[in-house]
């Protein structure tokens, strides 16, 4: 049998146990004795869910920020991006699942018709005063499912019902949804936002997540 020299570790987190960096750790300590002469290279991944902040701003040696914000259900949260430098200017890498993120409520306790996004829209503003040209969003592994309303509103979005009224930030009121003014802050204008993720459910319909 040939014994590998080098052994490629790269997996993503194991949700709501393990981060992926944990993960590979773990993995190279259940190598080594079974093979002591190996090189182990460790890469965790992420694909817009928990860990896409840490690994991304590691590997490209960004500055982190953390900040309180609005959580799901009201409460406050500590969320934490990254700023690396891009051929322009400078990114902001943004998970939404630091702010509301799946594997942190109790099963018991997730509720997509309560939970809202507001907080991430929060974290977005912030990047948008250090001066960035660019947001990336994660926006795997939430427990969120208000179509980014919440996000919206905190961004000077406005969503109004048929009256004219302000609808309340709570995912529920969105039937009511009649009209959409957009936010005065002319920094979102300039902002080039990506979406990181991994699949292409739809929101709404028979096979959509609501």
């Amino acid at each position: 049998m040939m014994i590998p020299k080098r052994i490629l570790i790269c997996p993503q987190e194991f949700k709501g146990s393990l981060t992926a960096r944990d993960v590979s750790h773990a993995i190279v300590e259940g190598l080594n004795p079974v093979l002591p002469t190996a090189h182990s290279i460790i890469q965790p991944l992420a694909d817009g869910g928990p860990g896409t902040v840490d690994i991304v701003g590691k590997s490209a040696a960004g500055r982190f920020i953390t900040r309180t914000v609005m959580g799901p259900f009201g409460e406050s949260v500590e969320a934490r991006y990254a700023i690396i430098k891009n051929d322009t200017g400078s990114s902001a890498v943004i998970e939404q699942a630091s702010v509301t993120a799946l594997a942190g409520i109790p099963f018991e306790e997730l509720n997509p018709t309560k939970a809202t996004s507001y907080g991430v829209g929060q974290i977005i503003l912030d990047a948008v005063e250090q001066g960035v040209n660019e947001i990336i969003l994660g926006v795997g592994g939430t427990c969120t499912n208000d179509g980014g309303a919440g996000a919206a509103q905190a961004l000077g979005l406005g969503l109004l019902d048929p009256a004219g009224v302000e609808l309340p930030n709570h995912p529920l009121h969105l039937v009511r949804l009649e009209k959409i003014i957009p936010s005065s802050n002319e920094k979102l204008n300039q902002i080039q936002l990506r979406i990181a993720v991994d699949v292409l459910n739809l929101l709404l319909g028979p096979t959509g997540a609501t």
